[in-house]
């Protein structure tokens, strides 16, 4: 099981875990001790709970491995370079429509977009009156490049952070879950920084679309230390509700195999 957030080291200088990796004896999902061997990918074994088919990464590494990864992932030939593409700017520009529309009454908006990466959602919402929106990333490239055209992002985990209880009306976090070293702590971390009645939104790759089926093991989304944790509907379901979360909405019905999950603070 995933150690206890009050268990784990964390760096003096950084505010990021320290060496925390560990193994996943039971579905991090629903706790089910029911699970069997389901793939093979390089070293890492991967494991999918028979209850609620929540699929896993059996071996995690520590924060700070993975922080080393994305660091790297995110550089090209040592330089970072943003994305800067019309549909990329229009898809995240109906994300953030979206957003404000499930608060009609609300005069202020309160985001934060965690793995914000080169800021596009916080670029899109900038200009809105109604929106007080920051993001925090791992990776120096992006963060640097947000930085650089004026939105307010932070280099560091949700935990470091230190946000005060009910901070935020609106969390978001696209495709970022399936990366995170352990998503529970980090998901609780969630449910506190929000307001009562607060949203959380977030968008990952579904294990149960059909593409993912079709594909098998040459899924294009699998890759760990990347991608760590494989949700379906049901099994990202089942563990936000064991956090205390309502799910409002939880779908992969879409042409792209991704799987979509509007939950809230009760």
């Amino acid at each position: 099981m995933a150690p206890e957030v009050d268990d784990i080291p964390r760096s003096a200088d950084s505010g990021l875990p320290g060496d925390n990796g560990y193994r996943n004896h039971s579905c991090p999902a629903c706790k089910s001790a029911e699970v069997r061997e389901y793939h093979v990918i390089g070293e890492y074994n991967i494991l999918k709970c028979a209850e609620c088919g929540h699929v896993f990464v059996q071996d995690i590494p520590s924060d700070a491995e993975l922080s080393a990864f994305y660091e790297d992932a995110y550089q090209d030939e040592g330089e970072f370079v943003p994305k800067i593409r019309w549909h990329r700017k229009l898809k995240y520009w109906i994300i953030g429509r979206y957003l404000k529309s499930l608060f009609p009454w609300k005069e202020k908006i309160r985001l934060l977009e965690i793995g914000c990466s080169q800021g596009d959602l916080l670029r899109a919402v900038r200009n809105d009156r109604r929106f007080e929106a920051q993001g925090i990333d791992y990776a120096t490239g992006p963060v640097e490049y947000a930085k650089s055209i004026g939105l307010r992002v932070t280099q560091s985990s949700l935990e470091g952070m230190c946000f005060p209880d009910n901070r935020f009306n609106m969390i978001v976090a696209i495709h970022v879950v399936e990366h995170l070293q352990d998503p529970e702590r980090t998901l609780l971390e969630v449910r506190r920084v929000l307001d009562k009645g607060g949203y959380f939104l977030a968008v990952v790759p579904c294990i149960s679309h059909i593409k993912a089926k079709r594909a098998g093991g040459n899924w294009k989304y699998w890759g760990p230390p990347g991608h760590l944790w494989y949700f379906s509907s049901k099994s990202f379901r089942v563990f936000l509700e064991r956090l205390g979360f309502e799910v409002i909405y939880s779908s992969c019905l879409n042409n792209q195999a991704h799987l979509r999950i509007l939950a809230r603070k009760p």
